[in-house]
């Protein structure tokens, strides 16, 4: 079994920079899942740079310890999960990237049996490509469990089809995903207009806001997730957009969300005199990166936005 080398072992600054200081394989032939980064970012449509992200969840990846204390595990005793490092992409050029990421990926699916890529990114376009080798493996469409601010189910943005808020419109498109068994959830934020969380509905999402996913409970997210998805095959994609700036201030579209503000910030929006005085402080130092780095490698997930198939 691969194992992390733990930082008792020797110190976390040490050693070439894996993902949890996994060991770095050239075949993932042995792999129950395995963590891969795509750092490309052609897509984004405002601050672009997360082609950098792998390095830099892999860097901070270092803190995490391998034992969960809530669920009572080392999830390393039960699989064997190595890091592959990173696939190749065309800087600049969308779908001549796509088109080698897929290559890439389908390759390493076959190679590990069917192993689960824990993707690192990279922009959300990459979801593109991601879901195109998954159902060139499996067979059959996948269906898709999306965590984010943005439906990213727009058509074109400046005229180019292939963006990172449009990818999912050109999956579906493709029959890739399906979407009898798909939700987004988290969905917040201003919108260009009524249509853009409609417009997911409209092909075959289910949907979860995230003023109704707190409402809801968490408990009760989990449960609405695991009754649309069934037994389907399932891919996991995660925009940390998802959450508030606060939280995660170098993301590459800031969304505030009121939603998981501090419970006096939730008290002032409700508040019933609407002409209250509003002041606004400068942002400081805003691209606070390796805040939102650490929380991506805390959750496995990636900046922007990372993914798994079960």
């Amino acid at each position: 079994m691969f194992r992390p080398t733990s930082g008792l072992e020797s110190p976390r600054f040490v050693g070439i920079r894996t993902f949890m200081r996994l060991p770095h394989v050239e075949s993932v032939e042995r792999c129950d899942a395995f963590i891969v980064g795509v750092p490309f970012d052609t897509g984004a449509t405002f601050r672009v740079g997360s082609r950098f992200a792998p390095e830099a969840i892999r860097s901070i990846s270092v803190m995490i310890r391998a034992y969960h204390p809530y669920h009572g595990f080392d999830i390393f005793d039960r699989i064997n999960v190595a890091d592959a490092g990173d696939l190749t992409v065309k800087p600049g050029y969308a779908e001549p990237s796509f088109e080698v990421v897929t290559r890439q990926l389908v390759q390493m699916l076959e190679q590990s049996g069917g192993g689960i890529p824990i993707v690192l990114g990279g922009d959300h376009a990459v979801v593109l490509p991601e879901l195109r080798a998954q159902v060139a493996y499996r067979k059959q469409p996948v269906a898709v469990v999306h965590f984010d601010s943005h439906p990213d189910t727009w058509d074109v943005y400046w005229g180019e089809k292939y963006t990172h808020g449009t990818m999912y419109r050109r999956a579906i498109e493709e029959g890739l995903i399906d979407t009898a068994h798909s939700m987004q959830v988290g969905l917040h934020g201003t919108l260009f207009d009524d249509n853009d969380w409609a417009q997911s509905r409209e092909l075959g999402f289910a949907t979860l806001t995230l003023r109704e996913s707190l409402n809801m409970g968490i408990p009760e997210t989990i449960q609405a997730i695991r009754e649309r998805v069934g037994d389907a095959p399932v891919y996991l994609s995660v925009d940390i957009d998802v959450l508030d700036p606060a939280y995660a201030p170098a993301i590459r579209t800031p969304t505030a969300s009121p939603h998981q503000a501090t419970p006096a910030a939730q008290q002032r929006q409700h508040a019933p005199d609407r002409r209250r005085h509003r002041h606004a402080s400068g942002p400081g130092r805003l691209r606070r990166a390796t805040m939102t780095e650490r929380l991506a490698s805390s959750r496995g997930t990636h900046v922007p936005s990372g993914h798994h198939t079960r």
